[in-house]
């Protein structure tokens, strides 16, 4: 008795059949998980702008850092320029505003008597003086004049009591303090304004101290800066320095 194998080969449309189950199925999977994936995309997004918004915040904070560092810069400076031992009181306004008072009273004073002087001399127009003439009509010529010191100049009035220079200079910053250069250049411009209550120009301390012109303007600036000296400008003239005359009353000789 003989038996066949029989071969059981699966039909196109059981094949097609199958396919069709898969990919409905992987579909159907991949379908589940699209709203989640929607959603961490849009999480992403505003993720995004919320790191945008913060890289902004970040900017106006650096932004701000660099103003406030050179405010705080110039703070520090002013600080390590002027001493401020204590808190100005109201005693010490109501004293500068006098001595403000009477600065403006001095100089009101000043233009009041210069008004007065230009009204009282005539203006005189100067006549040419013919030159000299030899025997033989020729002009004759000028003698020369030897160079001459120039005379120190003379004031009508003096400080009473007299200038402690010492005690100014005390009061400057410690290289007119010590000895040296700055200190004598110093002590020989107090010293020609200690004379001169009325005040003297650069150039005429110049010639007075025989100290070059740029220590000249050193000193002035220094003493400007500490209040010990005033700066008085009338026009058409240089201007002047003298001492406070609040702090170094003078009187006529």
């Amino acid at each position: 008795m003989s038996y066949h194998r029989r071969s059981i080969t699966p039909s196109t449309t059981q094949l097609g059949g199958a396919d069709n189950i898969s990919q409905s199925s992987s579909s159907n999977a991949f379908d589940s998980l699209i709203p989640s994936i929607q959603k961490i995309s849009n999480s992403f997004s505003d993720m995004h702008l919320q790191f945008e918004k913060i890289q902004r915040v970040n900017q106006s904070l650096v932004n701000f850092n660099n103003s406030f560092s050179a405010f705080l810069f110039g703070i520090a400076a002013n600080d390590t320029t002027i001493r401020w031992e204590q808190a100005p009181s109201n005693a010490d306004i109501i004293k500068h505003k006098e001595y403000i008072h009477r600065l403006n009273t001095l100089e009101a004073t000043k233009a009041v008597q210069i008004v007065k002087q230009c009204t009282s001399t005539p203006s005189k127009t100067p006549q040419k003086k013919r030159p000299l003439l030899t025997h033989h009509g020729v002009p004759r010529k000028k003698p020369k004049i030897p160079n001459e010191r120039p005379k120190q100049l003379v004031s009508n009035r003096r400080f009473h009591p007299k200038v402690d220079i010492k005690a100014i200079i005390n009061r400057l910053p410690i290289k007119y303090q010590d000895r040296g250069p700055p200190n004598e250049h110093m002590t020989s411009v107090l010293k020609i304004l200690a004379l001169h209550p009325n005040g003297l120009n650069a150039k005429s301390l110049g010639s007075e101290t025989k100290i070059a012109q740029r220590y000249i303007t050193d000193c002035i600036n220094t003493l400007m800066f500490r209040k010990e000296i005033i700066k008085v400008q009338e026009q058409g003239e240089y201007a002047k320095y003298s001492l406070d005359p609040s702090k170094f009353p003078s009187v006529p000789k």
